[in-house]
């Protein structure tokens, strides 16, 4: 900084004397030449009393050049600004506790069997379609690591009931209801944070309560589902979720209905869409993570 501030000093003075001096010189020149008109005697004399001073002007003008350039090779070579912090790209967090609910559709398709045996003997077959809106609650914690990167866990419980009319060949004069009932689900997601949304998967363990006429049974299988969840602001978020579960195959009765020995299975799986929201507890801050370059 010391040598910059000296090159600018000189430079000034170079500027105001050096050149003023120049200017001055070749006036007086310029002067002699038509108050005295003469022949190249005269010129020539003049360029040789000119030539010292244009010499020593060439001189000092190569030492202000030199010691210009002299700051700046004292510096070296240009390096990279460190000085101050980095700025960070901000993302949304998504670590917490949470609760909440959600509206719903399911669509499920269940394969009944019944094979009979004694004073009647075959089997009945048959393909049962349902559907019906249901209701869920959840509460589970989410935590964010390595960047947008977010793991979690959670449970639900779901209410809702559908249900289809069945008629068995040992029992032609009743019709029979098979429901789907209540479920319940535990898992985990994993997901990725981009543009203050999360995009996961989700898998885990799922139960469901089945009944047919008088029977009742607890099927359990497992879940897969991929979702999105929007930030929506003050620690509440919004989420669609699609779901698949598969109850595999459960027997319902074996034994004796009476006048035959019957065996009574089902194979149930479920489709399920959501929309729900969720309150995430806790006070809610941007996850800072690798700096902008």
């Amino acid at each position: 900084m010391l040598l910059v501030f000296y090159y600018h000093v000189a430079l000034r003075i170079y500027h105001r004397c050096v050149c003023g001096m120049i200017a001055n010189r070749g006036k007086l020149l310029f002067m002699r030449m038509l108050v005295r008109p003469g022949g190249e005697s005269d010129n020539r004399a003049s360029g040789e009393k000119m030539r010292p001073f244009l010499l020593k002007c060439a001189g000092l003008l190569a030492g202000l050049t030199i010691f210009g350039a002299a700051p700046a090779a004292a510096d070296g070579p240009s390096r990279a600004y460190t000085g101050g912090p980095y700025m960070h790209e901000g993302i949304a967090n998504w670590s917490g506790i949470y609760v909440g609910g959600a509206i719903g559709y399911s669509f499920s398709s269940s394969n009944l069997s019944h094979d009979y045996s004694g004073v009647i003997t075959g089997s009945d077959r048959f393909n049962i379609d349902q559907d019906g809106a249901n209701a869920t609650l959840t509460v589970g914690f989410d935590l964010q690591t390595a960047g947008p990167f977010v793991w979690g866990f959670f449970g639900d419980y779901t209410f809702g009931a559908i249900r289809e009319s069945v008629v068995l060949a040992t029992a032609p004069s009743e019709t029979l209801r098979f429901r789907l009932q209540d479920s319940w689900a535990a898992g985990g997601r994993l997901g990725l944070v981009h543009n203050g949304a999360l995009w996961y998967m989700t898998a885990g363990y799922t139960g469901i309560d089945v009944s047919f006429a008088d029977l009742g049974k607890t099927l359990h299988g497992y879940f897969l589902g991929a979702g999105l969840e929007k930030d929506i602001g003050k620690n509440f978020r919004l989420k669609v979720e699609y779901r698949f579960a598969d109850y595999g195959k459960e027997t319902l009765f074996d034994g004796s209905d009476g006048c035959c020995d019957a065996r009574l299975r089902v194979d149930s799986s479920v489709h399920s869409v959501r929309l729900g929201m969720s309150y995430v507890f806790g006070q809610r801050e941007t996850y800072y993570h690798e700096p902008l370059k």
